[in-house]
């Protein structure tokens, strides 16, 4: 079943959270092997939501240590959490 990491990040300021947007575009691949699909939503000028699909819970789980370095090492995130869970419902039109 597939499963789904949201993520809120706020950034110390609006340029530093594009240039991590950027960077992750560029790790993505490496760092969340098997991710299926990522929505990032500007929810302010420094904050971000991001919606990861995986194909299933051991997948996104195998990430978690690459989502952590990546978090740490980057000393434009202000604040960072998420939550995970089964996707129930996926359906693109």
């Amino acid at each position: 079943m597939a499963y789904a990491r949201i993520t809120m990040t706020e950034a110390t300021s609006a340029e530093e959270l594009d240039a991590g947007e950027e960077a992750y575009k560029i790790i993505r691949e490496e760092v969340f092997p098997g991710i299926q699909m990522t929505i990032n939503v500007r929810t302010g000028p420094k904050s971000l939501l991001s919606l990861s699909v995986y194909p299933d819970q051991e997948t996104a789980e195998a990430t978690l240590e690459g989502r952590k370095k990546h978090v740490e090492d980057n000393e434009y995130v202000k604040d960072s959490f998420y939550y995970e869970g089964a996707v129930s419902f996926w359906k693109i039109d």
